[in-house]
């Protein structure tokens, strides 16, 4: 991670757009107006210093400045708001999935504990299940962090498919060792035993498994469709130059 990511990650993003605007933007047109005497290159196809020799106006000049701060705000915000914001929303959907999953489990040992008809038929408004719940909420949030933090280092779009459900593997592992923890020390004087729990929830693993990998999977989607968006938003930069610069030019041909 490079110096100026591991900043924007610590970062609001009205913190980013307020250092954005205080910093770089005035850095970039004191850049500007020293490349238009030096001749300096920035990016692939734009040279600043080429300005003079292709006549484009100080007004188009600050128009270019302008657009290309507009752009950098625009990247900055898909890249340190919305993409984290996208792949959290479907994460905490899963995850209420997933949620309402276990407390089926839960709810199925603690039916089969009850003798009494009427307790059978309002299983859902049992304490036991009752205080479950409030735990599995619990859990959920801790787990909530735990993806977040991962989805920050969003170093794993890069691994090979093997690595990758290895990777899976070892996060569901201690989000799951970790809710165990959280169960080992609150699940105490309940209808269910912890064994039963823990035993009903090993068997019901994989499916937790396949949740995970789909909050993964669907994070790598929201990556790459939100890098799309940046990379239009590049394009759209590169040929608003190439259209201020080849105006200047066709002028100048005249």
């Amino acid at each position: 991670m490079g110096f100026f990511e591991a900043l924007f990650n610590n970062l609001s993003f009205g913190q980013t757009v307020i250092l954005f605007s205080m910093f770089i933007i005035p850095i970039g047109v004191l850049l500007a107006l020293f490349g238009i005497k030096s001749g300096i290159k920035l990016g692939r196809n734009f040279q600043i210093g080429g300005i003079k020799n292709t006549g484009v106006s100080a007004q188009d000049l600050v128009l270019i400045i302008n657009e290309t701060a507009d752009i950098c705000i625009k990247k900055s915000e898909i890249q340190f708001k919305e993409l984290l914001r996208s792949q959290m929303n479907y994460a905490e959907q899963r995850l209420i999935h997933l949620k309402g999953l276990k407390q089926s489990i839960y709810l199925t040992l603690l039916s089969n504990h009850l003798e009494d008809k009427s307790e059978k038929n309002n299983v859902t408004s049992h304490k036991d299940y009752q205080y479950y719940s409030i735990l599995l909420s619990t859990s959920t949030q801790d787990t909530l962090d735990i993806l977040r933090s991962a989805f920050k280092e969003n170093n794993f779009e890069c691994l090979a498919i093997s690595d990758f459900e290895l990777y899976i593997k070892n996060k569901v592992d201690l989000i799951e060792q970790r809710n165990t923890d959280l169960l080992n020390v609150t699940h105490n004087n309940m209808t269910v035993t912890r064994v039963e729990l823990y035993e009903a929830n090993k068997s019901a693993y994989h499916k937790f498994l396949e949740c995970y990998k789909d909050i993964f999977y669907k994070s790598i989607d929201i990556y790459k469709r939100k890098h799309a968006e940046m990379d239009k938003l590049d394009k759209e930069l590169e040929n608003f130059i190439e259209l201020i610069t080849n105006k200047n030019k066709n002028k100048r041909g005249k």
